[in-house]
């Protein structure tokens, strides 16, 4: 089975690579943080290339926003390298990650000893409306759409110096929304491959 879904995987990268290129992102080394959760999740391997984009970008390390939590892997993989981390998820259906309950209650009480992450409950949506703030780095990883994906990018890129995306090896339409917010914003877009993959807009 795992080979099949290995085989499928790379058709879509090919795909994907094709139709819409991006800067491929390259880094000689890796550096893992001090503290993370321990299960295996998705995003497992893109912890030891935050540092990295942090560095090669001169992003400064203030506050950082995140679209899309799930366990909170990513949110506390960032959390060592930013002051505040604040989560944004509705905690309740994740077509893309086959989760169907809500989560809130269990990962507020899992994440409380880390003081710098905060979790909002809401839609995306409901938290761009009328939002002005600025952030050093916003990371997106929502429900697997372009329009979604577009519409919170679009928002990101004009409230951040960096934005980062999960997925875009996987997923066509993400990678599809992040070239062509890159095209109209006139920002480089930059593709690190593994790991599902990671859009990188600066």
């Amino acid at each position: 089975m795992r080979d099949i879904l290995n085989i499928y995987y790379k058709s879509v990268e090919e795909k994907i690579n094709r139709r819409y290129p991006a800067l491929p992102y390259q880094l000689a080394q890796l550096n893992y943080p001090k503290n993370l959760l321990r299960y295996d999740s998705h995003w497992g391997g893109l912890e030891s290339i935050i540092l990295n984009i942090l560095i090669r970008f001169e992003v400064p390390r203030n506050n950082c926003l995140e679209f899309g939590t799930e366990y909170g892997y990513s949110a506390v993989a960032l959390s060592n390298y930013f002051y505040s981390v604040t989560c944004v998820d509705t905690f309740e259906r994740d077509v893309n990650a086959g989760k169907h309950t809500n989560n809130y209650n269990e990962l507020a009480e899992g994440l409380s000893v880390w003081e710098n992450i905060q979790l909002i409950k809401s839609d995306f949506r409901y938290l761009i409306a009328g939002n002005d703030s600025e952030y050093d780095l916003i990371y997106i990883d929502i429900v697997h759409n372009f329009t979604d994906t577009y519409d919170c990018d679009i928002w990101a890129s004009k409230h951040s110096q960096c934005t980062v995306f999960h997925d875009t090896q996987s997923y066509p339409e993400v990678n599809k929304a992040c070239y062509h917010l890159a095209e109209e914003t006139h920002k480089k877009f930059y593709n690190y491959e593994k790991f599902l993959g990671l859009g990188i807009i600066v």
